[in-house]
């Protein structure tokens, strides 16, 4: 396929779905207590309800604690979770609010699309309950990824970075230094030459590609400097962004189709995924994801360095996060002590949260009481990862752009 063509291709589709879209509607420590404790009418008590979609025995007992803490320092407002599933908050969210019945507080799974819900007029403007003066205390990327025109609509929660994980025992076994990762694309390349491993004529370990792990097409174009969209203006059909695809089929070509295919479809969860099956040699994943490791595969040993560049050299692009936001839906009855709420779930909280579940928070003194080596090397990688903007009048981009990239893999 003509990659130019391809890229023209994606270009038309997503405009057009842009018009459309257009057209509708450790052992824990105790954190720095920011928060303080909250003020509800005298003699008044309030209760707030909040939506979150966790309930595993994992993530319960932590929950439990915060909000527990919370209610004793606070006794006049009242805060109850509510679980709902993950694949149905955002939509049971947004139709309470179009019901006029909403919760007072959710935690949202999607920090990358809260201007939307801003344009919409489904989060509340959180700037007008004072949440400006807050803005120093989280990652800037992760505080601007909630505003809407110069305003905060949520508080970041929960951010990620991403490495580039690779195993040791097979870069030894090749004869590379298993303490220096690859640092380019050239290098991924090298290193792929002599990691690849065929017998019988069939791969039996391949060194790398692209779209194994955790990283997307976008990221990719993230990575290299380009952009999908600019100032909600359509920018994938640019050389950039078609060299990014050529190179990301180059490797397919280098394995064949069938071989990519089948590493990637026999499994990404838990101790099936290819890398820790020893089918993959290097791979870009989420840094949470060395929990998993640890977990599944105890006896691997990984190295961790930034993901690669074209160049070599990191910048502020070369990884990218997702995140979780708190949001306070237009509607909320007690927006005060909702906006209350929200501040100690995203700072003081965050820091037991992040203790206890290995995520890591968007509140930036949280690098004060968690000093794990883990931890560490995600703040000091923050440097080196953006939060890729989304267009607000095309919700489904990207939808349109894979099924596009998707093809010419």
């Amino acid at each position: 396929m003509n990659l130019r063509k391809a890229s023209a291709a994606i270009l038309s589709t997503v405009v057009a779905a842009s018009v459309i879209a257009g057209c509708s509607g450790v052992t824990p420590k105790s954190g720095p207590s920011t928060a303080g404790a909250a003020t509800a009418p005298a003699g008044q008590k309030v209760d707030l309800e909040f939506w979150g979609w966790w309930s595993s025995a994992t993530r319960m007992p932590t929950i439990n604690k915060l909000i527990d803490q919370w209610n004793q320092k606070n006794p006049n407002i009242h805060v109850k979770y509510t679980f709902v599933p993950f694949d149905q908050i955002m939509t049971k969210y947004l139709a309470s609010v179009a019901a006029g019945n909403p919760p007072a507080v959710v935690a949202s799974p999607e920090l990358f699309t809260v201007s939307r819900r801003a344009q919409k007029k489904q989060a509340m403007d959180l700037s007008a309950l004072g949440a400006d003066s807050l803005k120093d205390q989280y990652y800037p990327q992760l505080w601007n990824a909630a505003q809407f025109n110069g305003k905060a609509y949520a508080l970041p929660w929960v951010g990620e970075t991403k490495y580039l994980y690779y195993n040791k025992d097979m870069f030894k076994e090749v004869g590379l230094d298993p303490e220096k990762g690859p640092v380019s694309w050239d290098d991924l390349q090298k290193f792929a030459d002599k990691l690849d491993k065929k017998e019988g004529g069939k791969y039996t370990r391949i060194g790398f590609h692209p779209l194994l792990g955790n990283f997307s097409y976008n990221g990719w174009v993230w990575n290299a400097g380009g952009q999908l969209f600019k100032d909600e203006q359509p920018t994938i059909n640019t050389d950039k962004n078609a060299q990014v695809l050529d190179w990301i089929k180059q490797w397919t070509d280098r394995y064949g189709y069938q071989t990519y295919a089948a590493i990637k479809g026999n499994g990404s969860g838990g101790p099936q995924n290819p890398f820790m099956q020893g089918k993959v040699a290097m791979v870009a994943e989420t840094a949470t994801w060395e929990g998993e490791l640890k977990k599944n595969a105890p006896n691997l040993k990984y190295g961790v360095v930034p993901v690669p560049t074209p160049d070599g050299k990191q910048h502020q692009n070369a990884a990218y996060s997702g995140g979780f936001a708190v949001e306070i839906p237009v509607g909320s009855k007690h927006p005060k002590e909702a906006f209350d709420f929200a501040k100690y779930w995203t700072t003081e909280a965050a820091v037991t949260w992040a203790q206890e579940q290995n995520d890591f928070p968007a509140y930036n003194k949280a690098t004060e009481t968690i000093t794990t080596p883990e931890f560490k090397r995600m703040a000091d990688n923050m440097k080196n990862t953006g939060l890729i903007p989304l267009p607000i009048y095309a919700p489904n981009d990207m939808d349109t752009v894979q099924a596009s990239v998707d093809d010419v893999v």
